[in-house]
């Protein structure tokens, strides 16, 4: 039967239920609503918004290392090295070259195409956008992925149209080819001498790689998905082939061509030489690092020497390096600050006549100083300390020295004046970037400059002469997913995945799909990486976040990684992914409450009352996912009749056990307990002894485990049975009460009543329904006194003593012969039967005394 109080009890735990739901929600609708995200704090699309990143095929410059910018119509060569960005695997590095016209091998399944397997580089040399393409033939420097001494010694004596590859750096989905080009140029020779530093053309250099599957290229000179144009924000600086009283574009730099001038080994190893595993070559045969004497020049010169400014009689040079993938640094043991080259001025065209440098050539001997030497670079004329006196140039020296990533190039820049040495007008604000680059900067690139300074110099001065010392493209570490912890639970649907990074770098995210695994072996895969989750920018102390708001996560384990990406110069380099971090979703376990909960009750010891301190210990087991779950117990009035439906209802916050709250401080199966003060238990008892006890975990994120499911129904009885004796007229029976506080009530119908006589003897009985009970005085009681009584209940609790005076004589009910009492006849009878007797005894006693006397007998 549902009471009253019960229902008012039911209705409030409604209220509390929803009350405590809102209290819940409150702050995190107020943190969704009033508080800003971190700017590196990303939320995951929708699902469904974002498919899985697909792998880009198409070909993509990563960086521009060096080129050679100004292009002379009268003849010159395009020249250039950069880093080239492919879909991983799609490059067949190790492919035969083909500089005689042998046929590359392929991958199995593709035919043959007489180039690097999977690569074709076209370029239009005559520097227009509709001229027909030359393509490039592909001469092979490495072996089993590695520069080789024979393949850096085939490319040192290339004269052709060609390219080759150094390296090849894998990072993540994609492979990272370091690329050096030399090709014919053959540009409009109409410029306009007028335009000081060239006028400003497209170039239009083609990288095209194959489609999955194809066996062949397109030839498509348009970008597509499978085709580049890598010189597309490269543009050339084109001079005019000569130069007369109208004007003239500046002072040009020579960078050779063909076996002008004739270096080492005959050919044109001045521009991307390998330098990784020795090179053999000539008379010369070297080992790791060392490039040969007469490997690099320069020489500046003007077509014309009929107007102002045109007399180049001096210049400076200075090897620069990348460091870190991104800062130009000076070579400190080559060149720490630019060199100049003092001498004697050399007008006229380099490649023909007296002036030609077949004739006077800027060699690398020390025995012709005047002569754009440029082998002793020291201070004083004296070697550096990565040169020999030869001019040899050791780059395993250089790179080591300031952890180099191991590419290098020679910039230089002109001292230009008027014929007669002078150099009014040569060196104003608007052309002294063309006549003399670095007046403002006569040391050239120097430790602690800016990038933007640093840029500026180099863009003045004309790229030259370029090596190669195993080139490392700074692979970028993956991220690190810190949060959650590998193998932890989530206390939240909706993690948030947190990890650590690169500052400034980008951070992708992927989950799982449970019916495409992650393969570990190739976690790039497009199709087994996962589910695209979220990105997020690495924040500048190196953290980052991205909530994974997939609502179909609700249970079991998600797998997780990440990789991350630096943007540079509109390009970008992916490292591989991160370790595989397994994260596990769902509500904790429900908790298990012990039915066998200890209950104090109270002792005759301690006149019926509870013992001080006493506790009501309950315990039970857990399971919390993760550190830091709360415990919270219940304790719900239920009886044997009603214990379903009360279990089939969560509790009221009412009836929580606020002494039972508690943390739990480690994760996994555990034990709990809490002691509860019994005054919980006794302030309710009016509403009955009997409970539910339910417990629950609720995780940090608030998120509720279910409630324990054991419906045993305990008592909790610490209330000893109350006693008193009755007054009564009737000495042959001891009657009193048995009843219960605080509610007046009956008592235990099953209590056990002990009594115990003056005699010491001792009688029992049981409370009555009606909460009294009696005892029959014992037959023949003869002794009065105090009688003491005291009841155990079916809970063990014990009552106090109460006594009461016994009086074991019978009261007098009536005097003799006051009435005609049947009963009492024989009685009265007796006695004065017995008074007669009496009488008559003495009587005859006196009688016979006085006879005695008379005769003469008396004392």
């Amino acid at each position: 039967m549902v009471t009253k109080a019960k229902q008012t009890r039911q209705g409030k735990a409604v209220w509390c239920a929803l009350c405590a739901i809102a209290i819940t929600l409150a702050p995190l609708l107020g943190a969704v609503f009033t508080s800003p995200l971190a700017a590196v704090t990303a939320q995951a699309d929708e699902p469904g918004t974002q498919a899985v990143e697909p792998i880009d095929y198409k070909p993509k410059l990563y960086k521009m290392l060096g080129y050679n910018k100004q292009i002379d119509t009268s003849e010159d060569e395009i020249r250039m090295d950069f880093v080239l960005r492919v879909a991983h695997g799609q490059i067949n590095t190790n492919a035969a070259d083909n500089t005689k016209g042998e046929i590359a091998s392929c991958a199995t399944g593709v035919s043959p195409t007489g180039r690097s397997c999977g690569l074709k580089l076209m370029y239009d040399k005559h520097g227009t956008s509709s001229g027909g393409l030359d393509e490039l033939k592909y001469i092979s420097t490495m072996a089993g992925g590695l520069a080789t001494a024979v393949g850096a010694a085939k490319w040192a004596k290339n004269v052709a149209d060609s390219y080759t590859i150094h390296s090849l750096i894998q990072n993540g989905a994609y492979d990272y080819l370091s690329i050096s080009i030399e090709g014919d140029a053959v540009y409009d020779n109409g410029p306009d001498k007028t335009v000081l530093g060239g006028v400003t053309i497209q170039q239009y250099i083609y990288a095209e790689v194959k489609a999955p599957g194809a066996t062949s290229f397109t030839g498509s000179r348009v970008d597509s998905p499978y085709v580049t144009n890598i010189a597309a924000n490269y543009p050339a600086k084109l001079y005019n082939g000569s130069c007369d009283s109208s004007g003239c574009n500046g002072p040009r730099a020579f960078v050779g061509y063909d076996g002008i001038p004739a270096m080492t080994g005959g050919g044109q190893p001045n521009w991307g030489m390998v330098t990784d595993n020795g090179l053999a070559i000539g008379s010369f045969s070297l080992g790791d690092g060392w490039a040969p004497p007469k490997t690099f020049f320069t020489y500046w010169y003007n077509p014309s020497g009929s107007y102002p400014c045109s007399r180049v009689s001096d210049y400076y040079f200075q090897w620069l390096a990348l460091k870190n993938g991104k800062d130009w640094v000076p070579v400190s043991d080559l060149t720490p600050k630019a060199q100049p080259v003092w001498q004697v001025s050399r007008n006229g065209d380099p490649t023909s006549g007296l002036y030609g440098v077949n004739v006077n050539g800027a060699f690398n001997s020390p025995a012709l100083l005047d002569q754009h030497i440029i082998s002793l670079q020291g201070p004083l004329g004296t070697p550096s300390p990565a040169q020999l006196a030869d001019g040899s140039i050791n780059f395993k020296k250089a790179k080591d020295t300031q952890g180099l990533d191991g590419y290098f190039k020679l910039v230089t820049w002109p001292v230009t004046t008027n014929a007669d040495g002078s150099t009014t007008g040569c060196a104003t604000p608007a052309n002294k970037s063309v006549y003399n680059p670095l007046t403002d900067y006569p040391n050239g690139v120097t430790e602690g400059m800016t990038s933007s300074e640093i840029d500026s110099i180099i863009s003045t001065g004309w790229t030259i002469d370029t090596a190669y010392y195993k080139y490392t493209l700074p692979v970028v570490d993956p991220p690190v997913i810190t949060t959650p912890a590998d193998n932890a639970y989530s206390p939240t649907t909706h993690p948030t995945i947190e990890g650590t990074g690169i500052p400034g770098h980008i951070v992708y995210l992927y989950a799982e799909d449970p019916s495409k695994p992650i393969v570990s072996g190739n976690p790039d895969d497009p199709d087994t990486r996962g589910r695209y989750v979220g990105q997020a920018t690495v924040d500048g102390n190196g953290h980052w976040s991205i909530v994974d708001n997939d609502n179909a996560v609700s249970n079991g384990q998600v797998r997780y990684h990440a990789w991350q990406t630096e943007q540079d110069s509109g390009s970008e380099i992916a490292s591989i992914f991160s370790i595989i971090q397994t994260v596990k979703f769902g509500v904790d376990p429900a908790p298990v409450v012990n039915p066998a909960i200890t209950v104090p009750h109270t002792k005759r010891a301690e006149n019926g009352q509870l013992q001080a301190g006493a506790k009501v210990h309950i315990s039970g087991t857990a399971v919390p996912y993760v550190a830091g779950d709360t415990l919270k117990v219940y304790a719900s009035h239920a009886t044997a009749g009603n214990v379903a439906a009360i279990a089939s209802t969560p509790p009221s916050e009412s009836d929580l056990i606020g002494e039972c709250t508690q943390t739990l401080s480690a994760a996994g199966s555990q034990n709990w307990a809490c002691d509860v003060s019994p005054s919980y238990f006794l302030d309710q008892a009016a509403s009955g002894e009997t409970y539910l006890f339910r417990a629950k975990l609720v995780n940090t994120a608030g998120v509720e485990s279910g409630f324990s499911t054991d419906t045993t129904v305990v008592t909790v009885d610490m209330t000893s049975t109350q006693l008193a004796i009755l007054d009564t007229s009737d000495f042959e029976t001891l009657r009193g009460t048995g009843y219960r506080l605080p509610t007046g009530s009956a008592g235990d119908t099953a209590a056990t009543i002990t009594v115990k006589w003056p005699d010491n003897s001792q009688s029992t009985t049981t409370v009555d329904g009606d909460g009294t009970w009696s005892v029959a005085v014992p037959s023949g009681m003869t002794t009065s006194g105090t009688v003491y009584v005291t009841a155990d209940d079916t809970q063990t609790n014990e009552a106090g003593w109460v006594s009461r005076y016994l009086d074991v004589s019978p009261p007098v009910k009536s005097l003799p012969f006051t009435g005609d009492h049947s009963s009492t006849v024989p009685i009265v009878a007796g006695i004065v039967a017995a008074l007669l007797t009496i009488g008559f005894g003495i009587y005859l006693y006196i009688g016979y005394a006085m006879k005695q006397g008379k005769a003469g007998n008396d004392p």
